[in-house]
């Protein structure tokens, strides 16, 4: 019979044997009991492809609110893009270390352009308004400031030639700075007088308070209600009275050139 050496103690053992007689050491050629085991214990079961779970990947929640925030952000303001755009970020960053379990990559950075954008144009866009607005109503100041300077030469006209308002060349008796007789809203547009006060005395007017004197016009007296240009100042025009105070009216304001004096 063979017989096989021990390593360990280098005993002779007989070949069938798996451990030294002597001092018990594994012998060559003999698995370990941890191989043993592996080799007897049963193969994993095998799991058809039809039942394993598939997990779908999700929508990142960040990255929806940035696309949102970046789109209000033109209707509210820059600090919602300001919001939108760390969100959006963010979303970038946990998207890329998700390793595939979360989607929506696409709308972070729709809703990073967006929250930059947007604001910028909006911003212009309100400005725009706001600076028209600002302009249109240092205009119509200035257009009331040149009626009432009007209605004031008007007083001192009437008072220098016995009560009465100018009968001819309304505007040029009055010898005004031509810079007054033009509107603000551009040149070669001024104002226009009640056709139906001239030559009149201002003593004999009823109600100075409720009688038109001037308005915006071309220069030229007033025969009609009609004449009157309406459309200046954003639609309201500037209308100044007799006794020198100034109303502001829409377009649609009846209007009236009627002149009622003493008997």
């Amino acid at each position: 019979m063979a017989m096989k050496t021990c390593p360990k103690c280098e005993g002779e053992n007989n070949e069938d044997v798996t451990g030294c007689v002597h001092c018990h050491a594994d012998l060559p050629g003999t698995p370990s009991n941890i191989a043993i085991a592996a080799l007897q214990a049963p193969p994993p079961p095998i799991i058809s492809q039809d039942k394993q779970m598939v997990v779908e990947p999700i929508t990142n929640g960040l990255a929806s609110a940035a696309l949102y925030l970046g789109i209000a952000s033109i209707i509210f303001s820059v600090l919602t893009g300001i919001v939108g755009l760390i969100l959006g970020v963010i979303s970038v960053v946990q998207i890329k270390c998700s390793g595939g379990r979360q989607i929506g990559m696409g709308m972070a950075i729709a809703g990073i352009i967006a929250s930059i954008i947007l604001p910028l144009i909006s911003s212009d866009f309100y400005f725009r308004i706001l600076t028209n607005g600002n302009h249109s109503r240092a205009r119509q100041v200035g257009c009331v400031r040149n009626q009432q300077q009007i209605a004031t030469l008007v007083t001192i006209y009437a008072q220098e030639h016995s009560g009465n308002f100018p009968n001819d060349d309304f505007f040029g008796a009055l010898k005004a700075d031509p810079r007054v007789l033009e509107c603000p809203e551009g040149v070669g547009i001024g104002y226009g007088y009640n056709g139906n006060l001239r030559g009149v005395n201002s003593a004999k007017v009823i109600n100075p308070v409720g009688t038109l004197l001037l308005s915006e016009g071309e220069g030229k007296p007033f025969t009609k209600s009609d004449d009157i240009d309406k459309t200046r100042h954003a639609y309201m025009f500037n209308v100044c009275f007799v006794d020198g105070h100034m109303e502001k009216y829409a377009p649609q304001y009846p209007v009236t050139l009627d002149v009622h004096l003493k008997q």
